[in-house]
């Protein structure tokens, strides 16, 4: 048994109150009992040295067995199959594509240009970038009017849709440049599709050996150079002659605000997620909170003991952070039925009286709309009714 586990390469990190698993690039929050067993194990060399250097952790040899067959090997064996590269960052199973576009190199270096940014100042400084947006934006929203034509207003969601390769590319910066200022040396940057965005990630499992707020400066990273970015729009903005570029300005920066906003819900994992995850020091936030709604629902098993040791106000975080969750989950399925709907109605609509429309260049991109519109909608409710389906399949 010591040999199986020892065959396995990890790393054991202390950092503050948390004990910390590195296995296969990934790093899990594990409880003292398992730290000291693995430990122990680098130190023994047969099971009976193993049950005499525990003893006095006050381990029992019963517990060390369940430790290793209950806990131990299981992680170590699901993370080393065939699949674990793909899916060791956390939210990847969502992405239909991925692959690498910059070395972690090449990357850290085009990163250096904001590492200043994330200095000693960096509060302050992420206080006043967040101020000067506030006012820009307001600014922009209240002196801007569009008189295009359909054609020319898919032109421009077409070329914002091609630029937003760059927000999410110094989006990506903003997590490097932030980690580098901590030491911590990341991953290359990787793209990939996400429903129907184009996403970019980058890999920062590193950084769970890091301290409270180095892991959410980090997680601030990509909102801050984001925030930068957006002054930087808003100002070509006001000095661009002609409606049509304004309005592609106008629309990048309305889609770079609206991306800020999503990464800042922590009900996905995305960087909201990991700072409200930080900051109160639950690690596996999502699970946990699918835990407590089971459990409300659910008659709570009188064999069943807690694993985890929360305390007061982790359990109150948790059970406001559940609440919200499901009232959000449940406004969301009832906007995209009600937008589905809307959009079918209408769809029906345009394409039954598509016969006495007079044919020219906005008619043909507004056919393109309704049909860009179903194929979305279409795409959406495939990955989300996927692993239903797969579920159901797999249990027959």
């Amino acid at each position: 048994m010591i040999n199986v586990i020892n065959r396995y390469n990890y790393e054991l990190v202390v950092q503050g109150d948390r004990l910390l698993l590195c296995f296969n690039q990934k790093y899990y929050q594990v409880g003292r009992s398992v730290f000291e067993v693995l430990k122990a194990s680098r130190q023994a060399e047969t099971i009976e040295q193993l049950y005499s250097i525990v003893a006095d952790k006050d381990i029992s040899n019963d517990q060390v067995s369940e430790i290793i067959n209950e806990k131990i090997l299981p992680l170590f064996e699901s993370s080393s199959g065939a699949n674990a590269s793909c899916s060791r960052l956390p939210g990847m199973e969502n992405y239909w594509w991925t692959t690498r576009l910059l070395k972690a190199d090449v990357a850290t270096e085009i990163a250096k240009i904001f590492t200043p940014l994330f200095k000693g100042a960096f509060p302050f400084i992420f206080i006043a970038i967040t101020v000067l947006n506030c006012f820009a934006c307001l600014w922009m929203f209240s002196n801007y009017s569009s008189t295009l034509f359909p054609a020319e207003e898919t032109l421009q969601i077409i070329i914002v849709y091609l630029l937003l390769s760059l927000i999410l590319f110094c989006h990506e910066l903003g997590h490097i440049a932030a980690s580098s200022s901590e030491k911590l040396r990341p991953k290359e940057i990787g793209a990939g599709l996400y429903f129907i965005m184009p996403m970019m990630y980058v890999d920062l499992t590193e950084a769970w050996s890091l301290s409270k707020m180095s892991r959410v400066k980090i997680n601030l990273g990509g909102i801050t150079t984001q925030m930068i970015f957006n002054i930087v729009l808003i100002f070509i903005f006001l000095i661009c002659d002609g409606a049509f570029l304004r309005g592609i300005f106008f629309k990048l920066t309305t889609v770079n605000i609206i991306i800020i906003i999503v990464n800042l819900i922590p009900f996905f994992k995305f960087d909201g997620y990991w700072i409200l995850s930080d900051l109160t020091d639950i690690p596996n936030l999502l699970k946990e909170s699918n835990g407590q709604i089971v459990r409300f629902f659910v008659k709570k098993s009188p064999f069943k003991v807690r694993q985890n040791s929360f305390s007061f106000w982790q359990r109150l975080v948790l059970s406001i952070y559940s609440i919200f969750r499901l009232i959000f989950v449940f406004f969301m399925i009832l906007m995209l039925f009600a937008v589905s709907v809307q959009a079918i109605i209408k769809s029906v609509a345009f394409f039954s009286n598509i016969g006495n429309i007079q044919w020219d260049v906005n008619t043909v991109f507004m056919v393109l709309n309704r049909i860009l519109v179903i194929g979305i909608l279409a795409v959406i409710l495939f990955k989300i009714s996927k692993p239903f389906f797969r579920r159901h399949l797999n249990n027959k």
